[in-house]
């Protein structure tokens, strides 16, 4: 073995009080509120569908595309502001260069 690759989402960041978030003040911005149990729903479904999902369960008077431009504004504030690297990232980063392979972390 030459590397290890990590390529699933929440391997390396755990983004998703990040989404929470963004979710939340989004929803927020249209007097409505976000909740846990909604945000469950919505988890591993495609972003379209699940932002579909929050307007019309919470009543929202937008566009599908401008709730979907609300909430890039806060992801892109909220991910500004904090990483939350996950356990499995910090063990992975510190033993894996103890193995002699080469690190790098990717991100998109």
């Amino acid at each position: 073995m030459k590397a290890l690759i990590f390529d699933m989402d929440g391997v390396l960041i755990d983004t998703e009080p990040l989404y929470f978030e963004a979710y939340r003040k989004a929803a927020e911005s249209y007097g409505r509120e976000y909740d846990l149990t909604l945000h469950r729903r919505i988890m591993g479904i495609p972003e379209r569908d699940g932002l579909r999902l929050i307007v019309e369960h919470l009543g929202i008077e937008a566009s599908l595309d401008e709730f979907r431009e609300r909430v890039h504004v806060e992801r892109r504030r909220v991910t500004g502001r904090r990483r939350n690297l996950t356990e499995g990232s910090t063990t992975s980063r510190s033993t894996g260069g103890s193995w002699g392979y080469p690190r790098g972390t990717v991100c998109g």
